[in-house]
């Protein structure tokens, strides 16, 4: 990474890094592997878990909603947010989450020979994929391993998904501009 004078990496609070972000500052926001919110006592699981997911305090874990608006804030029009994940549960919840969220659009070009996750429950049209994101959702080198890649190998993780979705011009300026109009 020598040389690299537009790349940043940021250990704390990423609420708080995301209020102080410029609006449409960023081009991808990448977020591997988050950890699942925790429900009395359990950490979300189950692919047939029936509880109200929208009942979670959004607080207790990274991608609340909040946090999906402050990315789509932080993003600039056509720039990319990749959320992998090795629980279905989760991503689904967060397809949902991100359907939510006015101004996000899903990726249809992934690259990397992932295939679209078959799920017949609505998503509010965000996709979910399985395998490997390519360049298309903005990974520059897809050989490149990290210790997720070796859990992967190890045979430690058995599945892998990830949401890649762009944020529309269109949308989020009328969602910026009605926001803006509320504050007066």
């Amino acid at each position: 990474l020598l040389g690299v004078e537009n790349l940043g990496f940021v250990a704390g609070d990423a609420t708080k890094l995301l209020e102080c972000l410029k609006p449409r500052s960023c081009s991808h926001i990448f977020v591997n592997f988050p950890e699942p919110p925790q429900r009395r006592g359990k950490i979300m699981r189950q692919a047939g878990d029936n509880h109200d997911d929208s009942k979670q305090t959004d607080s207790l874990h990274l991608l609340s909603v909040n946090v999906l608006q402050l990315i789509r804030r932080a993003l600039r029009p056509h720039g990319m947010l990749l959320i992998l994940s090795d629980n279905l549960p989760y991503i689904r919840k967060l397809a949902v989450d991100l359907a939510s969220v006015h101004g996000f659009s899903s990726s249809h070009q992934v690259g990397g020979g992932a295939r679209a996750q078959l799920d017949k429950a609505d998503r509010g049209g965000v996709q979910i994929w399985r395998g490997r994101p390519g360049t298309d959702c903005g990974i520059a080198d897809t050989g490149a391993s990290s210790y997720f890649d070796r859990l992967w190998k190890s045979g430690h993780i058995k599945q892998r998904h990830f949401i890649c979705v762009e944020r529309c011009r269109a949308s989020t300026q009328l969602v910026e501009a009605s926001s803006v109009d509320a504050k007066g």
